[in-house]
């Protein structure tokens, strides 16, 4: 059986998204940090959201970037948590 129950995390991004879809805005330019802080399985479901709603059209998602760990929202990608002291 196809579980198609959107996942809570990408509820609230793909809510937002759609009211920028249906509001003829395009994603926020900071869209691509938000999906990183999703878990894996969360984010796919979101990237498939947006380009199946024409809003994801112009760059690809790799592999590594597909199934990277959930990272803080203002986390660089391939920054490591910085430790006090350190």
């Amino acid at each position: 059986m196809l579980d198609t129950e959107v996942r809570p995390q990408a509820q609230p991004f793909i809510d937002a998204a759609e009211l920028r879809l249906l509001g003829g805005q395009p994603l926020e330019p900071d869209y691509r940090q938000h999906l990183l802080a999703m878990e894996p399985d969360q984010r796919l479901q979101a990237i498939v959201w947006l380009r199946r709603s024409g809003m994801l059209v112009d760059r690809t998602w790799s592999l590594d970037d597909l199934m990277r760990p959930a990272t803080r929202l203002n986390q660089e990608v391939g920054d490591e948590p910085r430790i006090r002291g350190r």
